[in-house]
């Protein structure tokens, strides 16, 4: 059996979590409860090709780099960027697009270690709101995380 790649395995566990955001589901946070607002219908691993307004809500998870460094002679820490790029559609609003962000924070918040190991935190994220008029409203944001993990060396 091959070692996991670790960075894949993030990847994985915030494409679940960002599927589980359904509008009226409660989710107990470590701090408060927290109602989702909105309901996500796709979530992807850095796709390619354009959504059709049949996905959205949908949020594409990027990968905007990776860095490393040496945490002693058996261990790398790693630095890994993501960022969340949200679409809706519909005639959406800025008070939508803010609700719709608060429902991905709270499930960042649910666990910041993704319930790996090997995650040592997720940083605060930042996000610009973006509203884009075009034939149709559309909304978009990016959200960006980044992800603290340690590995063995020369682990990814």
């Amino acid at each position: 059996m091959s070692d996991p790649i670790i960075e894949q395995l993030i990847i994985n566990q915030v494409v679940a979590r960002m599927k589980t955001i359904q509008e009226g589901d409660t989710v107990a946070l470590p701090d408060r409860d927290h109602t989702y607002q909105t309901t996500v219908k796709t979530v992807d691993d850095g796709k390619v090709t354009q959504y059709n307004s049949t996905e959205f809500i949908a949020i594409n998870v990027v990968t905007a780099s990776g860095e490393s460094a040496e945490a002693g002679p058996a261990h790398h820490d790693h630095q890994l960027k993501l960022v969340l790029i949200v679409y809706a559609a519909d005639a959406v609003t800025s008070t939508k697009m803010r609700k719709l962000i608060a429902d991905i924070y709270a499930c960042i918040a649910l666990d910041e270690t993704w319930g790996l190991p090997q995650v040592i935190r997720t940083e605060d994220p930042a996000y610009m709101k973006k509203i884009i008029a075009g034939g149709e409203f559309l909304g978009a944001a990016h959200i960006a995380v980044t992800i603290h993990y340690r590995t063995l060396r020369w682990q990814l």
